[in-house]
């Protein structure tokens, strides 16, 4: 609705029906009135799946007495309640501030004291410097006040008005609960923290806090705040009231906020007439949802024409109209109805489909005839004038015609805009609908053959408007024989599900007439298929002179993004919006076209459509505006599958499950073939326990109609949901079967062999994926090569067939994806026809090839991904190779990236074990191009303690001995590898004297390390020397040590070994706390799930690999641990001899398997 025209014609609303004033005198009680309950969309709720006889009309719900809500307007905004009014007050009695946490009572200065004279002294300087706007010093002022009286709530509401001014909202709401907490009736305190609670959504303190000031300053006549504080103040908590449920009382409060005229507010606020209209004609607007809701249609009139006055909206036009008719006021809704006419509502879809509603509502409507009569003279071009509106718009007018109640005119206006040019999807339905499965292919041969472009919404409008597939296909068949009637009967078979007949129908008709109507049909048969090849093979068959058409460029950038092949979807785009630049004139059908297409290829919606309205809502976490657009978008263009989707996905959560069903079971009820409507109908009835009841029905429809395709897949769904998987597997492969051939159809087979146990099968349906003469775009690949993966790695021919359709890949785009070549590496080091060094050569040289590639040399993230997709694939060979080929040329990666790469090498040769001299090869090359990963220049021996370090923690014990003797042979007098290499020795049982040796030297280097401590002291615990003698410490001393040096990283194997020393001296209680203290550190606390999920944070931070098995390494180290020493405290409790540690050394025994540093 133009703002100019219904603010013109918006007083006409105000003296329809009761004067403004009635709002003013609502009661504070609001009674129940006589008025019934508002409608709802129908009054049973109908089977989850509506499946009507094949031969059947659709199925029309109930009618209802009363109208139903308007479109775009949620059920639950109107619908009314059936609870008892409640006032403000008794509101208030209910919902209450949360008792505040008591608070130590704050002392002050002594009365006459020096300190409160000064505390006077800077209260005043500070509100003097506020009110010169020095913020800065005033707060400063304050503060020194307040830290001499803490106590007082003056100074403190003084601060947080300081706060305020200087924009300091977080410390404005800090003071301002310091006040409330110390005295719970400060007004001004009640009322700056409640609005701040609005501000954060949270309704009950708002209501709490605000609802008792509001009962003080409507005490006092609201003296104390300004004209524009109490509607400020009354909005917030009117609003919170509607949120929680107490209409009557929020429309009590709401009453006195909208008493207030805008032009005061504006004036006292300062920030423009407009800002305070918007922000009174939504409280008018809430006002009006909750008076309904209240039973008070009377009441919500007022108010809704209020907030029309205010700021005019055509919805709540139509609400306020909704509210006359719950009234019975049937004249008025006339009167309102003619406000709507006057100002042209079909010069949009939105007004269109409200108007429509209320001409509906109504029953028709003789004025109305005539302003569309008028309107559709005008819109007609006669001789030289053209018309003044579109094709689209006099379709919008003749629909109207129908509403109003004049079907012969409409449906002679809608035959004259379908002839002038109006083929939209709306459009076509509506006329579809008004001639029956019978004649409405007749009407759409006429339209595709006028504008081949329109196949698409011919299609799809014939199938949506259709209650009986067989007679649709007869009437279609009847058709004179041409390539327009086998490119509708194409579309219709590919829009309900049948892409194999669709392809193979449009495919014959383009052999005879490769003309734009039978390319879109097998436009759309690749689309149902899901095909981008197929999609490419039509662009093919393309006739010269549509290169330079910019709608079947358009058409072609939808169906790539329809199915999955972004680049050429994009490249389509470009084309058509290249050649549309060049045209003078735009038809609005190609418009629309470049809309969709921009939508689908883009993935959001259009800017301004309802859709992107309700993701902006949903954004806000306003979920029940997103439902209210998407309500009207279902309305406006019922083939938004998107739209759709999120508004099903949304209806259960704000209106609830049952008005989730209704509304499913209306839709199906008027569009039983609709193939969007099928997917939640289905789901609904699976999620709902009552698969059983839709598989029967599903059955019943296609015994009645054996070719009917549109049920099939669903059929196939809920096979699944009732686990007869048997006839589910049979289900698809028909499914699949009657796909045209091409990737798409290998893929669905090779998926569906294998989730039926057939990994042989699978593989030879990928033998068929990359057969095509139209190469699949990259996301097919992609998802052809995941399934590759998820097939046993022993099943013959899976990886040649992986090999080959990555290696078709990188021919195609060598730049394309890293992920390519991790695939065909994955694919050469599981074949199990390679010996070993074979299929690691391989590997070196795949990745090798990927590495000289400039697109690759830039991204190590890239890289990082790919190896740990392959260490996920149990490849760390693979995965090992592929981060040194990329290692190759390290000098284009910054130093972190290097160092994360070369960590992630060295965790891979870890994994693999015997390749520590790989790692220290690698290091070394790096070390010599001047990279560090796993050191300093400064110490000779921290590259071999870092390397050392990290194939001891991923369980290769041996090369980390191999690596620590090489850096002790760099750096012998290197405690840290001195300890390190000594407690590895201990870890194998060697306590001899080249392992004693070490480790005292590493003592004499660290006498204060906490790990060389302990493991010296565990060497001399296994040599059975556990106390002191002769001035050498024995094993409890030094563990103990140990223990009390450990600093803010403590161990829990050096418990574990204190322990079992305490046990063996004869000290069973304190061995027993230092299990105790194992345990604890070990566990940390946490569950052993919660352990395992830090380790792998811990490992992708360490390494960049998510893979690394944490729950192996969990069970080797402080699970190992934690189990050893929790089994020694439980044989304590039960009074038998715990199982510590052997000694002496030359007793076998079970050490632990943590090295510490």
């Amino acid at each position: 609705m133009r703002p100019s025209a219904v603010a013109r014609r918006s007083r006409r609303l105000r003296v329809l029906t009761h004067a403004w004033v009635v709002l003013a005198a609502v009661p504070c009680s609001l009674g129940v009135s006589a008025y019934g309950v508002a409608a709802q969309a129908t009054s049973t709720v109908a089977p989850a799946v509506s499946v009507p006889s094949a031969s059947s009309s659709p199925s029309s719900p109930p009618k209802s007495s009363a109208p139903v809500p308007p479109p775009g307007i949620p059920p639950s905004r109107v619908a009314p309640l059936q609870r008892p009014p409640m006032t403000l007050v008794a509101v208030l009695r209910e919902i209450t501030e949360p008792k505040p946490v008591p608070v130590a009572a704050l002392a002050g200065p002594t009365p006459g004291s020096a300190t409160e004279s000064e505390a006077l002294r800077r209260y005043v300087r500070g509100r003097q410097r506020a009110m010169d706007g020095l913020y800065a010093r005033a707060a400063d002022d304050i503060d020194a006040a307040l830290r001499l009286d803490p106590s007082s709530t003056a100074l403190r509401a003084t601060r947080a008005r300081i706060a305020g001014a200087a924009g300091d909202l977080p410390r404005a709401k800090a003071e301002w609960e310091a006040v409330l907490a110390q005295d719970p009736t400060d007004l001004q305190a009640l009322i700056s923290v409640g609005v701040a609670a609005f501000d954060a959504g949270q309704p009950s303190r708002t209501a709490a806090l605000l609802g008792a000031a509001w009962i003080r300053l409507r005490l006092e006549g609201f003296a104390p705040i300004s004209d524009a504080g109490r509607a400020a103040i009354g909005a917030a908590l009117a609003r919170s009231l509607f949120r929680l449920g107490f209409d009557e009382a929020g429309l009590e409060v709401a009453a006195v906020a909208l008493a207030v005229p805008a032009e005061s507010v504006a004036e006292q606020r300062g920030d423009g007439i407009d800002a305070a209209s918007r922000a009174a004609a939504q409280l008018a607007l809430e006002s009006g949802e909750a008076a309904l809701r209240a039973h008070r249609p009377d009441v919500a009139f007022a108010l809704l024409a209020r907030s029309v006055e205010l700021t005019p909206h055509p919805r709540t036009v139509a609400l306020a109209a909704y509210a006359q008719l719950l009234a019975g006021d049937r004249d008025g809704a006339r009167a309102t109805l003619g406000v709507v006419m006057d100002d042209g509502p079909w010069r949009d879809a939105e007004r269109t489909a409200l108007a429509s509603w209320l001409l509906t509502s109504l029953g028709g409507d003789a004025r109305a005839r005539e302003t569309l009569a008028l309107a559709a003279i005008a819109a007609v071009p006669i001789g030289s004038r053209a018309g003044e509106l579109n094709p689209e718009a006099h379709a919008r007018i003749a629909r109207l015609m129908v509403a109003a109640g004049d079907a012969e005119a409409g449906a002679a206006e809608l035959d004259s805009a379908m002839a002038d040019g109006a083929v939209d999807q709306a459009t076509l339905e509506a006329a579809f609908r008004r001639n029956g499965d019978s004649d409405a292919p007749m009407l759409a041969h006429a339209a595709v053959s006028a504008h081949p472009e329109c196949l698409r919404d011919a299609c799809r409008a014939l199938v949506r408007a259709s209650s009986d597939l067989r007679t649709l296909r007869v009437s279609i068949d009847a058709l004179p024989a041409d390539s327009v009637r086998e490119s509708i009967g194409a579309g219709v078979l590919a829009t309900v599900g049948s892409p194999g007949a669709a392809w193979r129908r449009a495919d014959a008709a383009v052999e005879l007439n490769p003309s734009r109507a039978p390319l879109e049909a097998m436009l759309l048969a690749a689309v149902s298929a899901g095909d981008p090849a197929l999609v490419a093979r039509a662009d093919a068959s393309a006739p010269i002179d549509l290169d330079v058409d910019a709608s079947w460029h358009a058409s072609l950038a939808c169906a790539f993004a329809q199915t999955g092949a972004t680049t050429e979807a994009e490249q389509s785009l470009a084309r058509a919006e290249l050649l549309a630049e060049s045209m003078t004139r735009i038809p609005s059908g190609l418009r629309r076209s470049l809309a969709d297409a921009h939508a689908l290829v883009d993935g959001r919606a259009a800017e301004g459509s309802a859709r992107a309205r309700a993701e902006g809502a949903l954004a806000r976490g306003d979920a029940v505006s997103a439902v209210a657009e998407l309500l009207l978008a279902q309305t406006i263009d019922p083939d938004d599958a998107a739209a759709q989707a999120l508004l099903v996905g949304l209806l259960p959560r704000t209106e609830g499950p049952r008005a989730a069903a209704e509304w499913l079971s209306l839709q199906l009820a008027r569009s039983p073939n609709d193939p969007l409507l099928w997917q939640p109908a289905v789901m609904q009835a699976a999620s709902g326990g009552r698969a059983e009841d839709a598989l029967a029905r599903v059955d019943a429809r296609l015994a009645l109609d054996p070719q009917d395709t549109l049920a099939l897949p669903w059929r196939e769904v809920l096979l699944r949901v009732t686990g007869r998987s048997a006839d589910a597997a049979a289900a698809a492969r028909v499914r699949i079967e009657s796909l045209p051939a091409g990737p798409r159809r290998s893929l669905e087979e090779a998926d569906n062999e294998l989730q039926f146990g057939s990994p042989e099968s699978s593989v030879d349906a990928l033998g068929r994926f990359y057969e095509s003469a139209y190469p699949p775009p990259t996301s097919m690949r992609a998802a052809a090569l995941d399934i590759a993966r998820r097939i046993p790695a022993t099943t013959p021919g899976r990886a040649q067939v992986m090999r080959r359709i990555a290696r078709d890949a990188i021919f195609t785009d060598p730049r394309a994806s890293l992920e390519f070549f991790a695939f065909e590496a994955l694919g050469a080091a599981s074949d199990p026809g390679m010996d070993s060094q074979s299929a690691l050569d391989a590997v070196a040289m795949i990745a090798a090839e990927a590495a000289a590639l400039d697109t690759f040399q830039y991204s190590s993230e890239s890289w990082r991904a790919c190896a740990d997709f392959l260490l996920s694939q149990q490849q760390p060979r693979a995965a090992g190779e592929f981060l040194r080929a990329c290692l190759e040329d390290p000098s284009k990666r910054t130093e972190e990236d290097i160092a994360l790469l070369a960590r992630a090498a060295v965790a891979c040769d870890a994994i693999v074990g015997g390749r520590a001299g790989e790692s220290l090869a690698l290091a070394g090359r790096l070390r010599g191009l001047g990279h560090h990963p796993f050191g300093n220049s400064d110490r000779p021996g921290s590259e071999a303690d870092v390397l050392s370090g990290i194939l001891s923690l991923l369980g290769d014990s041996a090369g980390a001995e191999l690596v620590l003797e090489a850096g002790l042979a760099v750096d012998p007098a290197d405690g840290a590898l001195l300890n390190n290499l000594g407690f590895a020795r201990l870890e194998r049982g060697l306590a001899d004297a080249r392992t004693e040796q070490l480790l005292e030297q590493a003592l004499r280097l660290r006498p204060s390390d906490s790990g060389t401590l302990d493991s010296i002291g565990w060497l001399r615990y296994l040599q059975g020397r556990l106390t002191d003698a002769d001035g050498v410490p024995g094993a409890i001393s030094l563990l103990e040590r140990s223990v009390a040096s450990q600093g803010k990283a403590p161990s829990a194997v050096k418990y574990d070994h204190l322990g079992d020393a305490r046990w063996r001296a004869g000290d069973h209680n304190g061995a027993r706390l230092a299990w105790l203290e194992a345990v604890r550190i070990a566990e940390g606390g946490l569950t052993r799930e919660q352990t395992i999920e830090l380790l792998r944070a811990m490992f992708r931070k360490q390494f960049g690999l998510g893979a690394i098995d944490a729950a192996r390494y969990y069970n080797a180290h402080d699970g190992q641990v934690a189990a050893r020493a929790r089994g020694k405290i439980e044989a304590v409790t039960r009074g038998v001899e715990p199982e510590v540690a052997a000694t002496p050394a030359s007793t076998p025994t079970n050490p632990p398997e943590l090295r510490k540093q």
